[in-house]
């Protein structure tokens, strides 16, 4: 294959063929650095997430993301505008602006998942995908972050190097399906989204300092919380040694399974048996707990870490044909290479890449140091330099089930009384009020977007006003589809909190959230006479 073939058009690093042609320098880049093929199932990967993610939140777009739902920009200012100044969500609190914005990020997802513009539908997709996490971050979860920072490494990864072997490949060039003679990229770009899939897994072992760790009943209190968990998980907790092997093997396989995929000690074997490991972990969790997009994210986080032989698994033919179907789909493909650089290890030295290495080099500096002032106070960046990562939306704390998985669980009953006399529960659509515990706790969640935002609301460090918001949002959805002798005029939503305690004990206690009535007075007034 011709060293123009080999060439890489705007990436921060450089390409190699592994094999004794190229020396110590191009042994080390097929080594350590990232195979053309996996380069190419994450960015299939990534631009499905945006897509699914995207389309997962039109349903819940006008509850979440406008001034009918609960929060309005009032509220946002009030709670958020301090921490995140650039939101382009809230150019417009109407609807259909919130689904333009969702749809554009959908697209942007179909054109990086083709390989259509793919530097530039990453641009915009980091830009779109940080302001909606702006506009509520009541929503969010560790996999929201983790999938915002997948997308801004992912800019500065060498596309026009992957076009180049993608075409080449959907041309019948048999050489590209030759897996034991692998091509792959190394480049600075590619080091820092290595450092931070890895440096996630690492961190957030770091913070698991809780007892429930080190005597291995961690997993025990986590399948405990049934606001979350499928109910067949629960009966895992019959075989608590079973629980208590699994907590250390979590904690090892945390601990060790970021050296593995860095590469250590032998980059080929190690790697691969990270991502089966780590992979097996997070279906596990998909099994068993309904945590939303987090796993997900992970499993295509791990994709890139694949090794040239694991796609000797692969069929040839299914691979040929699967790149041929990719370039049929793009009629142009801008992301192929214009400026050949030839390839065996030499650094590319255009003005563009110089500049490109050195953002690369400066944000990964940042996101180190962001990681290191999570785990102690004296590390943390200076305030004015944090003003950087929550407007770009770098901000980041893997805090997975750290210190400890939490002993806080339960359910709502939101008890709603109506103009004509008559009581239901408005939490389940105007059900008939039961005290009783709900077979299936986490069912009761429509989605775990709401689950996040209402196990939030209940929390005693969310302000009170984020509670009076979603009880005038709640009413007036009600109130609007209901005749006027059906109206709410009053509103009691009460949780009742379930604490986890050995032996599979639990305490049960009744707790007030909020009374609404018609008496009282507006949402915007509530929300600027209470304080946190």
């Amino acid at each position: 294959m011709s060293s123009t073939s080999m060439a890489e058009a705007g990436a921060t690093g450089f390409a190699t063929r592994s094999g004794p042609s190229n020396g110590w320098l191009g042994r080390i880049t097929a080594e350590l650095g990232i195979d053309w093929r996996s380069l190419f199932a994450f960015r299939l990967g990534l631009g499905l997430l945006l897509i699914w993610d995207a389309l997962a939140r039109i349903g819940d777009a006008r509850a979440f993301y406008t001034a009918q739902g609960v929060l309005p920009r009032g509220l946002w200012l009030q709670e958020f505008a301090a921490r995140y100044p650039l939101c382009v969500n809230l150019a417009s609190d109407e609807p259909w602006f919130a689904y333009s914005l969702l749809l554009a990020l959908a697209a942007m997802g179909l054109c990086i998942a083709v390989g259509y513009r793919t530097r530039t539908a990453l641009v915009l997709a980091f830009f779109l995908l940080g302001s909606l996490h702006s506009r509520n971050p009541q929503v969010l979860s560790l996999g929201d972050s983790l999938l915002r920072m997948l997308v801004f490494w992912a800019i500065f990864l060498p596309w026009g190097w992957l076009a180049t072997w993608t075409q080449q490949a959907a041309a019948g060039d048999r050489s590209t399906t030759d897996v034991s003679s692998p091509t792959s990229a190394c480049s600075l770009a590619v080091a820092a989204l290595f450092l931070q899939v890895a440096g996630m897994y690492f961190v957030t072992a770091l913070m698991k300092t809780g007892d429930a760790w080190h005597n291995g009943q961690a997993l025990y209190l986590a399948l405990s919380l049934e606001h979350m968990n499928y109910p067949w998980a629960r009966q895992l907790l019959a075989y608590p040694d079973f629980l208590q092997f699994l907590t250390h093997a979590t904690m090892v396989l945390e601990y060790l399974g970021p050296f593995l995929l860095l590469g250590i000690p032998y980059p080929r074997v190690s790697r691969l048996v990270a991502v089966v490991m780590l992979a097996s972990l997070h279906i596990g969790i998909i099994s068993a707990i309904r945590i939303g997009i987090f796993p997900w994210v992970n499993l295509v986080a791990l994709l890139p870490f694949l090794p040239a032989a694991f796609w000797l698994t692969m069929p040839t033919t299914l691979l040929h044909w699967g790149f041929l179907l990719v370039q049929l789909l793009v009629f142009h493909n801008a992301d192929h290479n214009r400026t050949p650089v030839a390839s065996g290890g030499r650094w590319l030295s255009s003005a563009g890449t110089a500049l490109g290495q050195l953002c690369t080099l400066g944000f990964l500096v940042y996101v180190v140091w962001w990681n290191l002032g999570t785990l102690n106070a004296k590390w943390a960046l200076p305030a004015e330099w944090r003003v950087v990562g929550y407007t770009l939306r770098l901000d980041q704390r893997w805090g997975m089930y750290a210190p400890e998985p939490s002993d806080f669980d339960g359910w709502y009953v939101m008890v709603a009384q109506t103009a004509d006399g008559r009581e239901f529960d408005l939490f389940q659509d105007g059900a008939e009020v039961n005290w009783d515990k709900p077979a299936d706790i986490a069912g009761m969640f429509p989605n775990f977007r709401w689950r996040k935002f209402l196990m939030k609301l209940v929390s005693r460090r969310t302000p009170k006003a984020f509670r009076a918001s979603y009880a005038d949002y709640r009413v007036q959805q009600w109130n609007n589809r209901h005749s006027p002798d059906q109206q709410i005029k009053q509103l009691d939503i009460y949780f009742f909190v379930e604490r986890t305690l050995p032996e599979n004990q639990v305490t049960l206690n009744r707790r007030r959230v909020h009374t609404y009535t018609t008496e009282k007075t507006s949402t915007a007034e509530k929300a600027s006479q209470v304080s946190p």
